[in-house]
């Protein structure tokens, strides 16, 4: 169901996701599929019911391993953009991330969500060392230097930003996040061949 969903061929994904849930109706990761896919095909009340299911799973569950806290988290933060609730967003950050951390200390996943969070509510020097923290225990996670170079961008630190994505991309020649952000990079430098180049990059480049 994911590999369905992250090649854009919905219908199959929706499929996959309930035969999982026929297996197991609190599997989190087909729940966030079928609440993901919902939220596409625009069936806005399925969504939003599927991404609250998380709240109601979490304070039923308590779960405590990292793999489990993090889909929640997935899914909590996802509810309260739809709905703006902005209490959500520290019970994440507080809570399901650090107790994801307790359970495996090095989950880098962990640090992400977090600094994705902090960004998102524009704590940009908050999440800055957060991220150096990723890359120093995996100097490699494409992640962390696209939200770096993203960061470095809304600063128009356009060295800074080009200089994360290039590494990014060295690692990960088609990552669908840092290809955005060079794009980005490309369009206020006017080179708009270039913007379309990036935009339009594929496997074989």
């Amino acid at each position: 169901a994911e590999c369905c969903w992250r090649q854009g061929d919905l219908a199959t994904a929706e499929i996959q996701a309930a035969a999982a849930l026929e297996i197991d109706d609190t599997q989190l990761l087909a729940r966030l599929i079928a609440a993901k896919v919902a939220a596409e095909q625009g069936e806005n009340e399925a969504a939003s019911s599927g991404f609250r299911w998380f709240i109601r799973y979490y304070n039923s569950r308590q779960p405590t391993d990292a793999d489990s806290l993090l889909l929640v988290a997935e899914g909590a933060v996802e509810y309260a953009r739809w709905n703006g609730i902005a209490q959500i967003y520290d019970f994440i950050v507080n809570t399901l991330c650090k107790d994801a951390l307790a359970d495996a200390p090095k989950c880098v996943d962990a640090h992400l969500v977090t600094a994705r969070l902090l960004m998102e509510k524009y704590n940009r020097k908050q999440a800055q060392p957060i991220l150096q923290l990723v890359l120093a225990q995996n100097p490699h996670s494409v992640d962390a230097h696209v939200l770096l170079g993203r960061m470095a961008f809304q600063d128009l630190d356009f060295d800074t930003a080009r200089d994360e994505v290039t590494r990014a991309l060295e690692i990960r020649p088609v990552d669908p996040a840092a290809l955005l952000l060079l794009a980005d990079l490309e369009l206020v430098s006017q080179q708009f061949e270039a913007c379309t180049a990036a935009l339009n990059r594929d496997e074989e480049a």
